[in-house]
């Protein structure tokens, strides 16, 4: 099944080189991770068009998985090795969408911000698009925040969401209509289960006030409570939510939860499902899904699905 699989490289000329046996691979897609991630390894003798001596060549690299692009981005780290004969290639990229968490933006207040304007006009992130959004009063960008942060405050002000990547690098601030509705049958799924991950709950917000006075803006979770998790948190008011301060410790809060619970269910192949399409397993029916786990080796393709339930639910 591997043999459906295969890596394309870029130069900065735009000539390609491809690799076609590959003898494993991981991608991954999560819908609150900025990026998608893969690393794999594969056969550098069966394509004699990467000398050994030259992956330095390479300025990005697409994952093809069963005739559908997965994943496009940079190089992170390749290198091409001899062992027992044998010439391996060895990388690791993310998408390109992976730079917007390597920009910051000057601080400061921006007035009639929408996800055009910030993407478009600010820095140039080569195949980075964009759903086009709604234009929000104002943003506050404080000192170190990334771009990817400034998606995140403009995604949540405007439509108390979450964004994600769609496609290859294609931000997404709404879940849009699925475009795929995966059904899968018992007899399909290798495994299916539930996983909770607790470690980053909060049980208490506290925000100053503008005047810097602590008690008038805190937040308790009791979901937190109902576990015995104590861990309380101050910080300084929250400029973003200069009109709607009581929003800033719910923010918070709904990203101390994010992907806390999860409902999974792995099956053989790839059917080419992307985030927020739908999928119906073992009780779960048509919840959209927020994790892609491909991997592959010469056993053949799996495929992990997760669904979440969380304070971003779309």
């Amino acid at each position: 099944m591997l043999g459906l699989t295969f890596l394309l490289f870029k130069r900065p000329d735009n000539t390609e080189s491809r690799a076609n046996v590959i003898f494993n691979f991981q991608f991954v897609k999560e819908a609150y991770t900025p990026y998608t991630k893969m690393n794999a390894v594969f056969a550098v003798e069966e394509n004699p068009f990467i000398p050994l001596s030259l992956p330095y060549e390479y300025s990005e690299v697409f994952l093809n998985v069963g005739g559908c692009n997965v994943h496009h981005g940079i190089i992170d780290s390749f290198k091409i090795v001899t062992e027992h004969g044998v010439k391996k290639g060895i990388i690791t990229s993310r998408g390109f969408t992976s730079l917007l968490l390597d920009n910051q933006l000057e601080p400061g207040l921006y007035m009639n911000m929408s996800i055009d304007k910030l993407i478009d006009e600010y820095y140039h992130i080569p195949y980075v698009t964009h759903e086009k959004g709604e234009t929000e009063n104002y943003i506050y960008i404080k000192r170190g925040t990334s771009m990817w942060d400034a998606v995140v405050s403009l995604a949540y002000k405007l439509y108390n969401t979450y964004p994600y990547i769609n496609g290859q690098n294609k931000i997404m601030l709404m879940a849009g209509t699925p475009k795929k509705e995966l059904v899968l049958n018992d007899d399909s799924l290798l495994n299916y289960g539930t996983e909770v991950n607790t470690r980053r709950f909060v049980s208490d917000f506290h925000m100053e006030d503008i005047d810097g006075i602590y008690g008038n803006f805190d937040f308790h979770n009791l979901q937190a409570e109902e576990k015995n998790i104590v861990r309380n948190k101050y910080f300084d008011f929250d400029r973003r939510f200069f009109y709607e301060p009581e929003k800033a410790s719910q923010f918070r809060n709904d990203i101390a939860m994010r992907s806390w619970k999860r409902t999974f269910c792995t099956y053989i192949g790839y059917n080419n499902e992307d985030l927020y399409d739908t999928v119906s397993f073992n009780g779960i029916v048509n919840r959209r899904i927020k994790s892609i786990k491909i991997t592959g080796d010469r056993k053949g393709i799996q495929t992990e699905l997760s669904v979440y339930d969380d304070g971003f639910m779309q």
